[in-house]
């Protein structure tokens, strides 16, 4: 008669099997995604069984340390979506435990890799990086380009969430390399699609958005619906700061309607987010508010606090569009804890020009200039472009109201340049219309009058709903030199 330890542990192979099929299954795309995701969901508490059973025995049995490894290592494709990063952190720990007493290498660097991409979805950065590096480390002793690929894809995640975009945007062309070497796909485009990302980061908008599209292409030409999901959402994203909003709120469509049939909740909270930007972009607020919070819930579920943050900011930059500064400045001031508790300086640079605004928009420019002014060098600091742009443009609006009006041109003029640069049109047309408000009150109209134009131009090419006080400050300057 077989012992309970044979019993249990052929249970664990069995739903192994399963769940190895249903990610297989998964991989070829389309309806054949769905079929893999409806048997992970109905053998789920089965499959969790046969995980704890092998990891019960690993310690004295090498099948079952076997067993342990390979549940760690298979099924990635849905337990991405389907189990918590905490829960993956536990599998994947016990499947590294089990590797290292098997002394398989190949799988140890495996293990760390998605160890690793755990971490990072928990915010634990630093136990990310040293995954990864000792991933790296694996790879170029067995001499396997692939592993080194997908090791240097890793990094340069990390390396973009500190900053380092041009540390990243190399490692990621090198993965480009390595993964296009060996036909692996899947891999190239994954790390085609962070490389624009990337790019986008460094204010090179125009070739992340084509490299983005090119993603959604490759995707869906391949049937990969969570690729194509999440190609959609991202360039939703790019599409947003470059001011086309309504092209954005398309792809973000076009991804949730993805996500929402692979129940992907993970990807559907990126999407919202993007959603909800550019619905308060146009001034859809309740419409914006609601992606919000349906976003939020999502991030509080999956203990991602990145997403909290940048939800926060975003419900923040609906308040105070509302007029709602009070509330505005309280959701900044959590995001920008939280910002700091994760150390993502580019988001707490955002915030600190968010909170700036708060002020100015309160009569307080003086209380604003601190937060621009460290939001600036924060900006540079990790060469982010998009959050220099906004600091300098505000910064020249602070001095406009402090009434230092050729200070607040010389800023106004430097925000206008690094707009163009990153294709920017929204902050390029905030910086014209303020740099016109100063030409007026220097008692220049005529100029005035053109950047006022200028900004009128980009607003309503971007429907953003600026658009209207652009165009009565116009109307009442043109009556007062009629008049």
């Amino acid at each position: 008669m077989p012992s309970l330890r044979d019993l249990e542990l052929r249970h664990s192979f069995y739903y192994l099997r399963i769940l190895q099929d249903a990610d297989r299954t998964c991989r070829d795309g389309g309806e054949a995604a769905l079929r893999g995701l409806a048997i992970v969901d109905a053998e789920w508490e089965h499959i969790q069984v046969g995980q704890r059973n092998a990891h019960r025995y690993l310690s004295r049995d090498k099948e079952a340390a076997k067993a342990c490894s390979l549940y760690a290592g298979v099924g990635g494709t849905v337990r991405n979506i389907r189990q918590q990063a905490r829960d993956r952190v536990a599998w994947l720990r016990a499947g590294l435990v089990a590797a290292r007493r098997l002394g398989d290498e190949e799988a140890k660097g495996r293990h760390l890799s998605n160890l690793g991409t755990a971490y990072f979805d928990l915010d634990e950065i630093d136990k990310s990086l040293e995954c990864h590096k000792a991933r790296l480390k694996i790879a170029r002793k067995l001499r396997d380009p692939k592993a080194e690929a997908y090791a240097l894809g890793g990094l340069a995640l990390v390396n973009a969430h500190q900053g380092h975009s041009r540390e990243a945007v190399k490692k990621y062309k090198k993965a480009i390399e390595l993964f296009r070497e060996r036909g692996d796909w899947r891999g190239e485009t994954n790390a085609l699609l962070n490389l624009a990302l990337a790019l986008g980061e460094l204010g090179d908008h125009a070739d992340a958005i084509l490299g983005l599209k090119r993603c959604v292409r490759v995707y869906r030409t391949r049937k990969d619906g969570f690729g194509q999901a999440n190609a959609l959402a991202s360039l939703a994203g790019s599409l947003f700061s470059v001011g086309k909003f309504r092209a954005a709120v398309r792809a973000s469509q076009a991804a949730l309607v993805l996500q929402r049939a692979l129940n992907d909740q993970r990807g559907e909270e990126r999407s919202l987010s993007h959603l909800g930007m550019s619905q308060a972009a146009v001034g859809r607020y309740e419409d914006a508010m609601a992606s919000f919070e349906r976003a939020l819930a999502i991030c509080k579920n999956f203990e991602n606090l990145f997403g909290q943050a940048a939800l926060l900011n975003s419900i923040g930059v609906v308040f105070r569009a509302q007029g709602r500064l009070h509330e505005a400045r309280k959701y900044y001031i959590s995001a920008l804890h939280i910002s700091r508790k994760i150390r993502h300086r580019k988001l707490e640079g955002e915030l600190l020009n968010n909170v700036g605004s708060v002020f100015l928009a309160a009569g307080e420019p003086a209380r604003a200039l601190p937060y621009y002014r460290e939001a600036l060098l924060l900006s540079r600091d990790v060469e982010d472009l998009g959050t220099q742009a906004a600091a300098l443009s505000n910064l020249g609006a602070a001095n406009l109201d402090l009434h230092m009006s050729r200070r607040g041109i010389n800023y106004l003029r430097k925000a206008i340049t690094v707009a163009i640069r990153t294709g920017d049109r929204i902050t390029e047309a905030d910086a014209r219309f303020n740099w016109s408000v100063a030409l007026s009150r220097l008692g220049e109209r005529p100029r005035a009058l053109a950047q006022a134009r200028k900004s009128l131009r980009i607003y309503d090419r971007c429907g953003s709903k600026r658009a209207a006080d652009v165009r009565q400050r116009i109307t009442q300057w043109n009556q007062e030199r009629l008049s």
